[in-house]
């Protein structure tokens, strides 16, 4: 069968006859029967040509795909280490500000005329809780002005 449409293919023929006969000569008249390897030496040709042109392609896909994950990274990288730095300076600048005002509140203080050699802000008045333990209670101290019958009963206390 031929056609101006199909790929053109050798010829080559191989007569597995004369293969076998011992002397290489004639094989009677199964001799003359052959197999055509033309077309299957062409598909492999066109087979091992493709395979290498998909792996080159694939190699081509995965280095620009590499090359943007690289550069993603990098960004991302590039973009972390500017936050950093910008929560470094927002901290420095909070650090400097709370610096400032400290220093005006002991100044505010030493204007008042409140003296007060303590920087760190621990007021001796300020650090009582005002709790009393359950068991306290206001009696009044025996006197000699006191009535005895208004005196504290023994089992009132806890």
């Amino acid at each position: 069968m031929s056609s101006k449409y199909f790929f053109p293919t050798p010829n080559i023929p191989i007569r597995p006859a004369q293969l076998l006969t011992p002397t290489g000569g004639d094989a009677g008249a199964l001799g003359q029967y052959g197999i055509n390897v033309g077309p299957m030496i062409v598909r492999f040709g066109i087979k091992f040509v493709s395979g290498k042109v998909e792996n080159m392609i694939g190699r081509a896909i995965q280095q620009c795909q590499r090359n943007i994950k690289r550069k993603e990274k990098e960004l991302l990288k590039k973009m972390r280490k500017e936050e950093k730095a910008k929560d470094k300076a927002a901290r420095k600048e909070a650090k400097r500000l709370a610096k400032i005002a400290k220093q005006e509140r002991i100044a505010r203080r030493k204007e008042m005329g409140d003296y007060d050699s303590s920087d760190d802000e621990s007021y001796s008045d300020q650090s009582f809780s005002g709790m009393t333990p359950s068991n306290v209670r206001n009696i009044p101290l025996v006197n000699d002005t006191m009535d005895p019958a208004e005196g504290s009963d023994f089992n009132d206390l806890d």
